[in-house]
């Protein structure tokens, strides 16, 4: 029996190899909700991320996740207004993988970002099945 596309799809998106670290799925989840910003620094020179929630998001994070190419930057603007940061669908992919992974990595995200992390992986976890 042949998957449908949309089962085949469902078991590609656990197939992300590697998945997302901690830190590179809280990254995903704040960027996958919006306002996060890469910015060039005013006094120091170097860029700095910029999130609408506060949260605290290396660069280095965003560099290894861009490489891996789950997040793409609006190059439009200049970086010392700041390029917005957005999912690709590879991205959205390891989005899902990393919430299925493993429960704790869910609890996790929801210690650490209460709005969003129960939140997302549910709603991902849902997409899953």
């Amino acid at each position: 029996m042949t998957p449908t596309p949309s089962q085949a799809g469902a078991s590609s998106d656990l197939a992300v190899d590697p998945l997302p670290t901690r830190e590179e799925l809280l990254a995903l989840e704040e960027i996958k909700h919006g306002a996060v910003l890469l910015k060039e620094r005013a006094v120091r020179s170097g860029l700095r991320v910029e999130t609408g929630s506060g949260a605290r998001i290396s660069t280095a994070t965003v560099a290894a996740i861009q490489e891996r190419g789950w997040i793409k930057r609006d190059e439009s603007t200049s970086l010392n207004f700041g390029q917005q940061l957005s999912l690709t669908s590879s991205g959205e992919a390891a989005f899902r993988a990393g919430c299925s992974q493993d429960p704790r990595t869910t609890a996790a995200l929801s210690r650490s970002t209460p709005n969003l992390g129960a939140r997302s992986c549910a709603q991902a976890s849902v997409l899953l099945h």
